[in-house]
């Protein structure tokens, strides 16, 4: 009978690796490819659904229970804080070797959480039916991958000796900051060489470095997309919108929302 403590059984650890790790990576690949093809939305979503698998990786193989979580990334992200510590940095710094590219545009060094809750707030299940506008920086490509490096690093039972014997996790990757101790990923597969190339290694700098300077393509910049909701409302078309309300489920708060903006709109021709 295998312990439940993925630190004390191969068994476990790798059920993990392979329901959440590997499960995260790929939607962080999903969210690379939306945000290079200007998928905007489903950048959010796919961000947000690698982020929350990350963290609950990350809490299972320290010894912490998911269950009360559901899909709250911020409680995720406060509790994997409190485990792995410094590992997890304060803010995420722009690429070394363009130092200047930020520019004008987004604050040059944004706080880890900050971004965390902008990815669960934007890629939340409340906005997947587009009725809330959303704001991208271009940028926001390298600060996926930062944070998608720095998480998935941690997938791992920290107290527990690394190959058997002294260090343990946390010293490893203290000492060795941009270490990935897997770092092949599951969809890393013959065949695939094409896709990764166009999409996971374009521009990466936390996990491609050399190549992300060779490639000398840095984005930055300022996206904004109205909801379908504040669209349809600016045309006038406020019909369509008080039928929608009455025949599509939205959260109450949502749907107050809308009727809010749908009586200031027609308080204010």
């Amino acid at each position: 009978m295998c312990e439940t403590s993925p630190a004390t059984c191969v068994r476990t650890r790798s059920l993990v690796w392979r329901m959440y790790r590997d499960a995260a990576d790929e939607d962080y690949l999903m969210a690379r490819v939306a945000i290079l093809h200007k998928l905007d939305y489903q950048f959010f979503w796919s961000a947000a659904q690698s982020f929350e698998k990350y963290l609950k990786g990350i809490l299972l193989m320290n010894g912490e229970s998911t269950q009360s979580y559901g899909h709250d990334t911020i409680r995720l992200f406060k509790a994997a804080k409190e485990i792995c510590g410094d590992l997890i940095p304060e803010v995420i710094c722009p690429p070394r070797g363009f130092p200047n590219y930020w520019g004008h545009i987004g604050r040059r060094f944004e706080p880890f959480s900050n971004f965390v809750e902008r990815i669960a707030e934007y890629g939340s299940p409340s906005v997947r039916y587009r009725h809330h506008s959303i704001d991208l920086y271009l940028t926001d490509l390298h600060r996926l991958d930062e944070v998608a490096f720095r998480l998935r690093r941690l997938v791992f039972p920290l107290a527990k000796n690394f190959l058997d014997s002294p260090p343990n996790y946390r010293e490893v990757l203290e000492k060795s900051p941009n270490l990935q101790i897997h770092p092949n990923m599951s969809f890393e597969r013959k065949g695939t060489e094409n896709f990764i190339n166009d999409n996971f290694k374009l521009m990466n700098f936390s996990f491609f470095t050399e190549q992300a300077h060779l490639n000398k393509r840095v984005s930055s910049g300022f996206r904004s997309v109205n909801s379908e909701i504040f669209m349809c409302i600016e045309s006038g078309n406020t019909a369509a919108i008080k039928w929608l309300i009455s025949n599509a489920f939205f959260p109450k708060p949502e749907r107050i929302e809308i009727i809010n903006l749908l009586a200031e709109t027609c308080d204010n021709p």
